[in-house]
């Protein structure tokens, strides 16, 4: 006769650990997904709101070329976001342009991954905005 034995003492631990693993792969994701989109608002933002500012300023006599303006549009950018992103050049890069008709501004921008499980599946994300504002 054979006896059946209905022991349940290990099975909560392994679930735990299963179910455990899940979440804190999902919560790491979160919280990765959230600097990265929060990095795609700011240089969304920043670039939108510098080739509007740029913009009003083409033909201003305190910028007599458009070489200074750009230089003035790339400082106004990096002026706005301190604190906010990371400014280093292996990371971060603006290019504004601008003529008689329009002023462009593209900033791309890296965000690393800082939990060590995201950084191991994705090391790092590029993003990348451009904004063009028609002079004024």
């Amino acid at each position: 006769m054979v006896r059946k034995v209905k022991s349940v003492d290990g099975a909560g631990t392994v679930e735990f650990a299963l179910v455990g693993l899940l979440l804190f792969m999902l919560m790491q994701g979160v919280m990765e997904g959230g600097r990265v989109f929060g990095g795609w608002l700011v240089i969304t933002n920043e670039a939108r709101e510098a080739a509007r500012w740029g913009a009003v300023r083409v033909g201003d006599p305190a910028y007599p070329s458009f070489s200074s303006l750009e230089t003035a549009v790339r400082d106004q950018i990096i002026s706005r976001t301190e604190g906010l992103i990371s400014h280093d050049p292996a990371v971060f890069s603006v290019v504004s342009t601008a003529n008689d008709t329009a002023v462009t501004v593209r900033i791309d921008y890296i965000v690393d991954m800082i939990s060590p499980l995201m950084a191991s599946i994705w090391p790092s994300f590029q993003l990348s905005a451009e904004s063009v504002m028609r002079s004024e």
